[in-house]
């Protein structure tokens, strides 16, 4: 509340080139479950309230980046996920970074990515706990993608809703690593520390349609799943994901590309069932960009082209990747690779385009 008190005395003119927000936002949803068996587990749907401070750079620099403002900040959360005595609870914190796409007189919208860290406290445990296949890390990463309606009551307070996709996952650091994916929409009301009047600025015309060539380097850790004679193990996962993109506008660019990784997870898989395996690991891949501002969003949907790879069951397999410009065109973060509803393995990854 001081803190609060401190930055509403010290607001500038209403034309501010820095405007402070702080909002309040409840979500109610559902858990994105494969298996129909652990439907038993959600007893109620889950939700989850979040509070959140962020900044608006009403400035020309910032709107340059892509075209409109965007809000940069950090969300506080508690989620319930409709089971305290298997699932427990979360407590989040999460950056964020927000551009709008659409900046009227009375009506916004966003699109918020944000990443982070949860505290989970009832984890797997295979004798307390054995029904939780979700994770089995008290500290795990937060992924998060939210689309919101803003509706301007004044020039101080608005009211917003919004639907979001949260991924909560351990890395494969521990076993097991399904991940909870969590739907969800919200409600919720913003407050302006200082008068929203965002100053109108021109739209660059965009002509840079050149084909882009995108390269990612990821390192990870990679887990097995346990058997009746063996525990599970960790093994290093990494390589290279290599991608052409067509820019579509500022924002967006769509393309293909490919990947090659060794996964070191072959080697126990043929240790524990003596079949063949092969570490290396080939995909093509159809491949969606989002360019917000300095933060890169990845979506591909790969196919896999070499036999014996660990996850030899599945065809396909999805990469996102949530990375931030570094500096010119050097990107750094995260990469997930999943496989339907179910989290593979987390690494750090290094963007670079051409």
């Amino acid at each position: 509340m001081l803190l609060l008190v401190a930055l509403t005395t010290s607001a500038q003119t209403p034309d501010s080139s820095r405007i402070y927000f702080v909002d309040a936002r409840f979500h109610s949803g559902k858990i994105l479950i494969d298996d129909p068996s652990l439907a038993t587990l959600l007893t109620r749907p889950p939700r989850m309230a979040e509070v959140n401070f962020s900044l608006l750079k009403n400035e020309q620099r910032a709107w340059d980046y892509a075209n409109c403002y965007t809000k940069n900040g950090v969300s506080l959360s508690y989620a319930d996920f409709g089971n305290t005595a298997i699932l427990g609870h979360a407590v989040s914190a999460t950056v964020f970074t927000e551009p709008f796409i659409v900046n009227a007189k009375h009506i916004q919208v966003s699109l918020r990515c944000g990443a982070g860290f949860s505290y989970l406290n009832k984890i797997h445990n295979t004798t307390a706990n054995p029904d939780n296949i979700y994770y089995s890390q008290h500290i795990s990463f937060l992924l998060l993608i939210n689309p919101t309606l803003y509706y301007a009551i004044n020039d101080r307070w608005r009211v917003m809703a919004g639907a979001q996709i949260s991924h909560i996952s351990n890395g494969g650091s521990t076993w097991p690593n399904w991940g909870i994916n969590v739907a969800s929409g919200s409600v919720g009301v913003e407050y302006a520390l200082q008068p929203l009047l965002l100053k109108p600025r021109k739209r660059v015309p965009f002509t840079d349609r050149d084909i882009k060539f995108i390269a990612h380097a990821f390192a990870g850790r990679h887990t097995s799943d346990p058997t009746q004679d063996a525990p599970s193990e960790k093994r290093f996962a990494g390589g290279l994901n290599l991608g052409a993109a067509k820019p579509l506008g500022r924002v967006c660019a769509l393309g293909l590309g490919a990947e090659f990784y060794y996964d070191g997870i072959a080697q126990v898989l043929e240790a524990q069932s003596g079949k063949k395996y092969n570490p290396l690991v080939g995909s093509v891949s159809l491949q969606n960009y989002f360019f917000f501002g300095k933060l890169l969003f990845g979506q591909q949907l790969a196919y896999y082209i070499t036999p014996n790879h660990p996850s030899s069951a599945q065809k396909f397999y999805q990469v996102y990747l949530l990375e931030y410009k570094i500096k010119g065109p050097l990107y750094a973060g995260v990469a997930l690779h999943a496989r339907g509803k179910i989290s593979d393995f987390l690494s750090i990854s290094t963007g670079y385009i051409f």
